[in-house]
């Protein structure tokens, strides 16, 4: 009997462990100076400092140094927000629709454990599907954040090769861009409204004169338009993009200027 009562609790104490596991909140890092390298290096995040945006909340602003664009996130309760939108809901149970926009549909596909330097964290799958057919998964792990993403049509993004997490470095972390010298390039912002329907604004901002070239893509690589291929003075500009002539779907906005090249993704909804 008494050998039946301990194994008993035993057992309660293990469902009680597994189950506070699943319960806990989600930590999604976006502390100013946290940053993420992937492939060798060549790929990094970093979080630059913070803003509000028009809906009237803290972002935190990440530089993509690869592209040489910046988003805006944030986190409330167990979302996480990009510029206004819904990215990631770590409340949901594996199978929920996290958000639908039209023929968008993300999907949280899985909820499992993973080790990363040392560290036993839980890892979701997010599954964004562009028409019933899966095109992008965003792997998040709690207190790490995106550590890889597989896009069907195009390049991904990982392994997550270090980090700098709240002043805490795990893995590998070297050749971080000197930030100081950002402000003598072309900043990229991400379009907005994205999804659009069907106008959409480009913002980017030049420290000093320089010639652009902006263009319009399809996955692809197919040009859809030229927006500009000129001159432009010092300051913040943007681009005004109309796709009342093109079908539902994932677009690229393309900028080369000193032989640097940024991309955004913009995503058309009709």
């Amino acid at each position: 009997m008494m050998r039946s009562v301990r194994i008993s609790f035993a057992l309660l104490l293990w469902l009680f462990a597994v189950a506070s596991l699943y319960a806990q909140h989600a930590y999604f890092p976006l502390a100013i100076g946290n940053t993420w390298q992937f492939k060798d290096a060549q790929h990094q995040f970093v979080i630059v400092g913070d803003t509000i945006l028009q809906d009237g909340h803290h972002y935190s602003v990440i530089y993509d140094t690869w592209y040489r664009l910046r988003t805006y996130e944030r986190q409330q309760g167990d979302s996480v927000f990009r510029s206004g939108s819904l990215l990631y809901d770590f409340s949901k149970n594996v199978g929920d629709t996290v958000w639908r926009q039209s023929s968008i549909v993300c999907i949280l596909t899985s909820i499992d454990t993973v080790n990363y330097w040392g560290r036993r964290l839980r890892q979701w799958h997010f599954v964004i599907e562009y028409d019933h057919v899966a095109a992008e998964v965003h792997e998040i792990v709690d207190s790490l954040g995106l550590v890889a993403t597989a896009v069907t049509d195009g390049i991904g993004l990982g392994p997550l090769n270090g980090a700098t997490i709240d002043n805490i470095t795990y893995g590998t972390v070297s050749g971080v861009d000197d930030l100081i010298s950002l402000p003598n390039s072309i900043v990229v912002e991400q379009n907005y409204p994205n999804p659009f329907n069907p106008i959409t604004r480009i913002p980017f901002s030049l420290s000093r004169k320089n010639h652009i070239q902006a263009t319009v893509r399809d996955l692809n690589g197919r040009l859809i338009t030229q927006l500009a291929d000129s001159q432009f003075d010092p300051g913040r500009h943007e681009f005004i993009f109309s796709g009342s002539q093109l079908s539902s779907g994932i677009y690229l906005f393309e900028i080369i200027f000193d032989n640097s090249r940024s991309v955004v993704k913009m995503v058309l909804i009709k």
